[in-house]
């Protein structure tokens, strides 16, 4: 709980995406990496990593986190505590949430980066082949 600073006030209870240390005037927000889905919380030990495939980046205005926010299509975070999801590479693709890059398959090239549907894959023209798998080209 914390006092909002008004004399004679009971205290407000903690809210999620933060903690209340005892005495403090606000809650404070969970560090970058990490978020609190909990009410009433009184320390910084309540604040869980972020989950792969998720990250957790401060929010504007000091506002608190109760969430992870999954990573876009065409990113990815394949740790936990993510600040922000890494760009997919070329020859793979990330669906939303992606915790790890798929690659396209055997016969299909990608050569750009950021994609996010094994569509976005490219047959490899006649004549030209992509022995392996998450190939930038045939």
């Amino acid at each position: 709980a914390f006092c909002s600073g008004h004399a004679n006030v009971e205290p407000v209870p903690c809210p999620a995406g933060g903690y209340c240390p005892a005495g403090s005037a606000a809650p404070v927000r969970c560090p970058a990496g990490s978020f609190s889905n909990a009410t009433g919380q009184a320390s910084e030990d309540a604040c869980l990593p972020c989950s792969v495939g998720h990250a957790c980046s401060a929010l504007p205005g000091g506002a608190l986190r109760s969430l992870p926010s999954p990573c876009e299509p065409g990113s990815y975070a394949n740790a936990s505590g993510a600040v922000a999801c890494d760009r997919c590479p070329s020859g793979h693709f990330c669906e939303a949430g992606a915790i790890e890059p798929s690659p396209c398959q055997q016969g299909s090239f990608l050569p750009y980066g950021g994609m996010d549907s094994r569509d976005d894959c490219i047959l490899c023209p006649l004549g030209h082949v992509a022995n392996e798998t998450g190939s930038e080209s045939c």
